[in-house]
């Protein structure tokens, strides 16, 4: 989709919206359509620790709902986040569904992992940092080389990418995918 037909969509949903809210008419119209950083996204915490917690929270009892429920879904990757992003261009050359395809393959690799590594522990936050400069786009941010350190059973510490970007849409927080570094 591109930019120009998400707008559109995004402008008949606020309409359709915006004519179940109230009155309309000549005077007052219809709602104005909601724009695209003012959307919810479903699944999305509300800041960076919390995303880290619910992570941790997921290997630790392999909840893969819970896991997959902060992560980014195909429909707000491929329709809101995607055609910001550099890959997105036509000179690129790269489907949105090839670029899903190897999210996809590489999040439940990379959760069979973390799930087979954490799973029975007892694991606490100690800390979450994304250690390289946000990248800014004009819907979202991403923050980029995440890494979370934890306490696991009490005793020993850790640190490890759990995922590595994280969409910050404006104030919501999502996993891409869940990292895997092989």
């Amino acid at each position: 989709m591109t930019g120009t037909a998400r707008i559109a969509a995004v402008a008949a949903a606020g309409l359709v919206c915006g004519a179940c809210s109230g009155p309309t008419g000549p005077d007052t119209g219809p709602d104005p359509a909601p724009s695209l950083t003012s959307l919810r996204l479903e699944g999305a915490v509300g800041s960076l620790q919390q995303l880290a917690f619910v992570a941790l929270e997921g290997v630790a009892t392999g909840d893969r709902a819970r896991l997959e429920g902060v992560r980014l879904t195909e429909y707000q990757h491929n329709v809101l986040v995607w055609p910001e992003l550099p890959a997105s261009r036509p000179e690129a050359n790269y489907p949105v569904d090839w670029a899903w395809q190897n999210i996809s393959v590489r999040n439940h690799r990379a959760l069979g992992r973390l799930v087979a590594r954490y799973e029975g522990h007892n694991l606490s936050l100690l800390g979450v940092e994304c250690r390289e400069d946000p990248e800014l786009f004009a819907s979202f941010r991403v923050l980029k080389d995440c890494w979370v350190t934890y306490l696991m059973d009490r005793e020993r510490a850790g640190e490890e990418q759990f995922f590595k970007y994280v969409l910050d849409w404006n104030g919501q927080y999502k996993i891409f995918r869940y990292y895997d570094p092989d």
